[in-house]
């Protein structure tokens, strides 16, 4: 039999007394010792950020889905407070993107205008329309009514916050949901073959929307203009947004991500 050196001149007790001891000191060494852990990464990790406050004093909320990393998307809903259709098709791209992942480092705003949400306006609280109001070169002050585009450009809090957000993350796809439709509103600064292939896919016509006064400052047109070689468009979604139409929305999106580079 084969002793632990030095243990074999004593009697089998204080053999087992003295292996005991040897035990509980390995044992203590290895709790003190530091573990390495292989660490994990999740590519579909949600992160929400608070980019901003209506003029109510709501937060606007954007979430982080996807891969970062990846080419950078943004999804947006109810810059118009009364278009509500939003809702439901962002809600089911955002399960889609925790339950099977994206290639994309995907951002959904699901509300630009909380105000407005609230109160079920087109406006924000100050009465004006967010679609309106961002710093383009076309920018000018219209009358006040329906399609006020605000004192100033950039004047709202609301605007300043997706302004902001995308000089930071300079996302080179965006696409505003809107409700006067079914349709895709192509922007002539974007890529015509993503635009085209959404239309396809959600089976909505190619067309300009029509716009209700003067169509000057707009988000597509200040995101094209500030990020060169970026598509915004937006999407009409119809007054009944159905099952449907959720669905084909949601394939539409998975299909113009696919063709990212």
């Amino acid at each position: 039999m084969r002793y632990i050196s030095g243990i074999a001149r004593h009697s089998p007790l204080a053999q087992f007394n003295l292996i005991r001891i040897i035990l509980a000191l390995a044992l203590l060494v290895s709790l003190n010792t530091p573990q390495v852990v292989r660490a994990t990464t999740n590519p579909t990790v949600q992160t929400q950020v608070e980019i901003g406050r209506s003029v109510g004093g709501r937060p606007i909320i954007a979430e982080r889905l996807g891969t970062r990393g990846g080419p950078v998307v943004l999804l947006t809903g109810l810059i118009h407070g009364d278009e509500k259709g939003s809702n439901p098709v962002l809600n089911r791209i955002r399960r889609d993107i925790v339950a099977n992942g994206s290639k994309a480092d995907v951002w959904i705003i699901r509300v630009v205008s909380p105000d407005g949400a609230n109160r079920h306006t087109r406006a924000n609280s100050r009465g004006v329309d967010l679609n309106r109001n961002f710093p383009t070169s076309d920018w000018q002050r219209t009358p006040r009514g329906l399609n006020f585009s605000g004192v100033s450009a950039g004047s709202e809090p609301e605007t300043q916050a997706i302004v902001s957000f995308i000089r930071t993350y300079r996302p080179v796809l965006s696409i505003w949901f809107h409700q006067v439709g079914p349709m895709v509103d192509p922007h002539p600064l974007g890529d015509i073959l993503i635009m085209r292939k959404f239309a396809t896919v959600t089976g909505y016509p190619l067309v300009s929307a029509p716009c209700r006064g003067v169509c000057v400052g707009t988000a597509t047109t200040f995101h094209a203009q500030t990020v060169p070689g970026a598509t915004a468009f937006v999407v009409e979604l119809p007054a009944k947004v159905t099952i449907s139409h959720v669905e084909r929305n949601l394939a539409a999106v998975r299909a113009v991500v696919s063709m990212l580079s």
